[in-house]
Parts: C-alpha cells; sequence; structure tokens
C-alpha cells in the first residue's frame, strides 16, 4: 500500500512550478517548461486519481524527486 496522498492531475499540475499548459490533447495537458526541451503529460481527468506509475513518470520528466514535489506540494 502506497503512504502518498492520492492526487488528481489538476493537483499535480498546480505543483508543477514554472511549467505551463501549452496544449491539451483530449484528456492529457501537455505542459513545458522555458528553457528545457522536454515536455511533461499529465492525464486530467476529472476527480479520478493518477496512478502510481504515472505518477513517477510525471516526476522523472519534470526532473524532481519525490521529496521536492511533496515539499512543493505542503506549500499549496
Amino acid at each position: 500500500m502506497s503512504s502518498r496522498p492520492k492526487l488528481t492531475g489538476r493537483q499535480i499540475i498546480a505543483v508543477l512550478e514554472g511549467f505551463r499548459v501549452v496544449r491539451i490533447e483530449g484528456s492529457h495537458h501537455v505542459l513545458t517548461k522555458p528553457g528545457r526541451r522536454d515536455v511533461v503529460t499529465v492525464p486530467v481527468r476529472g476527480k479520478d486519481i493518477v496512478p502510481e506509475g504515472t505518477f513517477h513518470h510525471i516526476l522523472h520528466k519534470a526532473a524532481l524527486t519525490v521529496r521536492q514535489f511533496y515539499d512543493r506540494y505542503q506549500e499549496l
């Protein structure tokens, strides 16, 4: 069982500081950060919780550690 808070796509996007939504493809929001070539895709499906593996992939693409993400999450 995971100890991480269950987050929706919108909650994850709110924590990703400096990233901006450049386009929406169906239920996927595509974000970029100025000065970086990588894109981060976050599924936003209403109140659906983002699966654990998808969450970790988003953090990897955003170059964030789990600790960095949760520190930012606590500040909201």
